[in-house]
C-alpha cells in the first residue's frame, strides 16, 4: 500500500470524513446521493452535482476518489466505495467531522434529479451559446450546458489545456462524452498565447480584440466549419477560460457570425 499523505484538498478530506461516518463503506450510487443531499443542507459546496442516470453525479467527487484510491485512503470493491485507513485517526481537523455530525441530524432533504434547473428555453431555433470556465467548477459547467441543451461544444482556445480539473481536451472529450455532448477544438479560431503577453490594461485587450477581429475573414474555412456544426447540431457553444465574454476573443467570433450570417447568440 502506498504511503499515506493527509490529502491536499479540504474537499478530499470531507469526502473521506462522509465515508467513515457511513461505517467506511457504500454503494457508490449512495455515496454520491449522500454528498449531494449534504451538500443541500448545507452552508457550503466542495462540489457541484448535475442529474445522470437518474442519480446525482459529480465529476470532480469522481476524480478525487480515484485520486484518494491510488494514494491508499479508499478503494473501489464491486459496486462499493470502502475505506481502507481512518481519517479521523490521521487528522486533528474535525471541523468537516462536527459538519457531518450536525447535518446527518438535520430534517432530511428529498431532492430528486428532476428537480435540477431544467433548460431555460424551448426554444429549437440555432443558437450559438458561448461560456467561459474561469470561476467555476468542471460540473457547475456541464449543468450550463445541460440547461441550455448545448449538444456541441467548440473549444476556440488556441491550446486547449488547463491546469484546473476537466477542462484540457482529452478529459474534456472524455467526460463530454458521458452525457452525450460532442466536443470539438478548433484551434484555428484561437489567439497565440504570446499575444496575451504582457497584456494589463483594458485598452490593450480591446486593441488585441480589435486585430483579431480584423483576421476573421481570413479563417474563413474555420468559420464556415462552425457554421456547417450549428446547422448540424442546432444548439452549440464555443468555449474558452474568461467569464464575460467581452473580456474574451469568442465575442469577436460570434459577433462576427451573428453580422455576417444572422446567427442567434446567447452569451451564457
Amino acid at each position: 500500500m502506498p504511503q499515506l499523505y493527509i490529502p491536499k484538498f479540504h474537499r478530499q478530506r470531507f469526502l473521506l470524513y462522509v465515508l467513515e461516518k457511513s461505517n467506511g463503506i457504500l454503494l457508490k450510487a449512495d455515496f454520491f446521493k449522500q454528498l449531494f443531499l449534504l451538500h443541500q443542507k448545507a452552508e457550503f459546496a466542495y462540489y457541484d452535482f448535475i442529474p445522470y442516470h437518474s442519480n446525482y453525479y459529480s465529476f470532480q467527487a469522481e476524480n478525487d476518489i480515484n485520486i484518494l484510491e491510488k494514494q491508499g485512503w479508499l478503494k473501489e470493491s464491486g459496486d462499493n466505495i470502502v475505506l481502507l485507513k481512518s481519517i479521523i485517526n490521521q487528522s486533528n481537523n474535525v471541523k468537516d467531522i462536527l459538519k457531518i455530525d450536525y447535518l446527518s441530524k438535520q430534517k432530511s432533504v428529498l431532492v430528486k434529479t428532476s428537480n435540477f434547473p431544467q433548460s431555460q428555453s424551448n426554444n429549437k431555433t440555432n443558437t450559438l451559446f458561448t461560456i467561459g470556465y474561469e470561476g467555476i467548477s468542471f460540473d457547475a459547467y456541464v449543468n450550463h450546458l445541460l440547461k441550455n441543451k448545448i449538444n456541441l461544444i467548440c473549444d476556440v482556445r488556441k491550446n486547449a489545456f488547463s491546469r484546473k480539473f476537466g477542462f484540457s481536451k482529452n478529459i474534456m472529450l472524455e467526460l463530454l462524452q458521458k452525457i452525450d455532448i460532442q466536443y470539438e477544438h478548433i484551434p484555428e479560431l484561437g489567439i497565440e498565447s504570446s499575444a496575451r503577453k504582457d497584456l494589463k490594461t483594458k485598452e490593450e485587450y480591446l486593441k488585441l480584440f480589435d486585430k483579431y477581429q480584423v483576421s476573421l475573414p481570413q479563417k474563413k474555412t474555420s468559420l464556415k466549419y462552425l457554421i456547417h456544426l450549428l446547422e448540424k447540431y442546432q444548439h452549440i457553444a464555443i468555449t474558452c477560460f474568461e467569464k464575460k465574454h467581452q473580456e474574451c476573443h469568442r465575442h469577436c467570433i460570434s459577433d462576427y457570425l451573428q453580422t455576417k450570417n444572422n446567427v442567434k447568440v446567447i452569451h451564457l
